[in-house]
């Protein structure tokens, strides 16, 4: 018990992730699609808009390289969750900046979303982080499109 929370702390959560398992992720992918499609009913800009994201997100990890099935997962997840607040990203949000509160809703519905699928636990702890800190630069990469 011990080991596993030394290992957890002294090494980076991206090698960990590179160590773990692969899994059927197409199989996977195709139910995540599904899901956030429902998810997206009413807003199917965002849904073409989010599919356009997965598809930078895999021809980065196509040629840089990296876990695919855990950056597409993020490139999914990016716009789950968006308050009703029309204003810039800097806008104050019930006391917290409008993209922190979207950033925090966003990785609570993935957690949500992602256990009811049963992806990986250490995985989605993976996404989760990612989407909460709003720190992955392969994503900000394939959200603005410089693939």
């Amino acid at each position: 018990m011990l080991v596993a929370a030394f290992y957890s702390c002294v090494v980076p959560l991206e090698w960990q992730v590179q160590q773990m398992k692969s899994f059927e992720f197409d199989k996977f992918e195709r139910k995540l699609a599904k899901r956030l499609e429902i998810e997206f009913r009413n807003r199917r800009r965002l849904f073409d808009h989010t599919l356009d994201v997965v598809n930078n997100m895999k021809k980065i990890v196509a040629r840089e390289g990296g876990k695919m099935d855990v950056l597409v997962t993020v490139a999914y997840m990016h716009e789950l969750a968006t308050p009703s607040y029309r204003g810039d990203s800097a806008s104050v949000y019930e006391g917290r900046r409008f993209l922190e509160e979207k950033c925090l809703m966003c990785s609570k519905l993935a957690r949500q979303i992602l256990d009811e699928l049963k992806y990986p636990q250490e995985k989605t702890e993976y996404v989760v982080r990612r989407l909460e800190c709003n720190d992955c630069l392969e994503l900000k990469r394939a959200h603005h499109n410089v693939v």
